[in-house]
């Protein structure tokens, strides 16, 4: 009888040995797991779970080994910071990509330095400035020259411009633009016309011959009636050149201004 319960009681200290031995192993298991046991990039472990072989994907983490690049809200899918593109599909090496249009910040586009940014013409950013290295907010500044084409200034409308002071359009449909022609003020002769008709009608009065002139009166009044046909004259000219056309003024050379031209990519 005391045999059986010595046996017994050795086959429980036994099964609590193994036991202890199981879970010891499996503890180291489990430590060695979680301390070494390396991650695929863009993964984490799930913390919603003990086990730690359990892991979860997760976005925007940067990877570890290529720069620029952080994981997209796809599994196993990458995305290039702003600015990048991959040049080659399945590969995780990324350029910086002049002239591309930030996702976020309206009116900003890369610069053809490296992590530069420059903003569209018109366009500047909180440094006043139209590069910034932080693709910030910008805003429209009226009066802002083009940055190459100075003729043209920013209009107080955003997105439209107007020619600065002395230029215009060539048309509605360009930003070409030639110099304005001065504005010509015609004088008017008016009033040489009126002295001229005065001139002649008091000539023509004196002018006229009598029964009883004389020698010197007779030669005076032929004179009154030179000065009255030379007054008629200029009188029937001026009147000629006060309605004649004006004349074209000659052609201005046209400045070619490119909207786009010397913006990245453009």
């Amino acid at each position: 009888m005391s045999s059986g319960t010595g046996s017994a009681a050795g086959s429980r200290v036994k099964d609590a040995f193994e036991m202890i031995i199981v879970i010891a192993f499996w503890a180291s298991v489990i430590y060695l797991a979680w301390t070494y046991i390396r991650l695929e990039p863009g993964y984490k472990r799930n913390p919603d779970s003990w086990w730690p072989l359990s892991h979860v994907w997760s976005p925007g983490m940067r990877h570890p080994e290529f720069p620029h690049i952080s994981a997209d809200a796809k599994e196993n899918y990458w995305r290039a910071d702003y600015g990048y593109k991959f040049p080659q599909e399945g590969d995780l090496h990324v350029e910086w990509s002049p002239n591309r249009g930030h996702p976020v910040s309206d009116h900003i586009r890369s610069d053809f330095v490296e992590g530069r940014w420059v903003a569209d013409p018109g366009y500047r950013f909180s440094n006043g400035e139209n590069r910034s290295d932080e693709p910030e907010t910008v805003q429209w500044m009226p009066g802002t020259l083009h940055p190459s084409c100075s003729k043209l200034m920013a209009a107080e409308r955003p997105e439209h411009w107007r020619p600065v002071e002395g230029y215009r359009f060539v048309s509605e449909d360009s930003f070409d633009v030639t110099a304005q022609p001065p504005v010509e003020v015609k004088q008017s002769n008016a009033g040489d016309i009126f002295a001229d008709v005065a001139i002649a009608l008091i000539a023509n009065s004196v002018s006229r011959p009598t029964d009883d002139d004389g020698f010197f009166t007779t030669v005076s009044k032929s004179l009154a009636r030179e000065i009255r046909d030379q007054a008629a004259t200029e009188a029937v000219k001026g009147v000629i050149q006060n309605f004649a056309a004006p004349s074209t003024p000659a052609s201005n050379a046209v400045i070619a201004c490119d909207y786009w031209e010397g913006i990245p990519g453009r």
